[in-house]
């Protein structure tokens, strides 16, 4: 089982989705479902990650890393800088682009996610294991919302590996 932060927009048009409160309730309530449960093995990877990050003060999966550097490729030719199937990270094609043009238009985007970085990001506990999450997510103006649902499960978790005599990484 796997979840993701993109769960809602300021739009009409996602108006029945939760709320970031909300959501990071049903997170967190979900979790302490799961943590219980763990002998039954059904494994939650965001669990199992946040658990990991905050034991070891690092982080495994894209999203969490300090630089971007996945290439993914589609059935029709494009290159596109993420796992996302989103025309904001569309670097080329390789029926058509030459390397030298898909590099121009990778080093372009890699100065647009550096700019957009939220300086907030700078003065949070987690910046160290999480690195101000997916830098797509601060291209699109999303960061801040994530990162006050990342920091609240973060905090749930953090509580519960603490009371169960675990040491964080600090």
């Amino acid at each position: 089982i796997s979840f993701k932060f993109s769960r809602t927009r300021d739009t009409d048009e996602y108006a029945t989705t939760l709320s970031d409160e909300k959501y990071s309730e049903a997170i967190k309530r979900l979790f302490d479902i799961w943590i219980e449960d763990i002998p039954q093995k059904i494994s939650i990877s965001n669990f199992v990650e946040y658990i990991q990050m905050l034991l070891s003060g690092r982080a495994s999966s894209c999203c969490y890393q300090p630089e971007c550097n996945l290439l993914s490729f589609t059935g029709n030719g494009d290159i596109l800088f993420c796992a996302r199937d989103d025309a904001e990270n569309l670097v080329g094609n390789y029926l058509k682009d030459t390397p030298s043009e898909v590099d121009k238009r990778i080093a372009q985007l890699r100065v647009r996610l550096g700019m957009a970085k939220d300086t907030i990001c700078h003065q949070c506990r987690y910046m160290h294991i999480c690195n101000g999450g997916c830098p797509m997510n601060h291209m699109s103006g999303w960061a801040s919302r994530e990162c006050n649902t990342l920091q609240s499960i973060l905090d749930h978790i953090s509580s519960y590996l603490l009371s169960h005599n675990y040491e964080l990484f600090a």
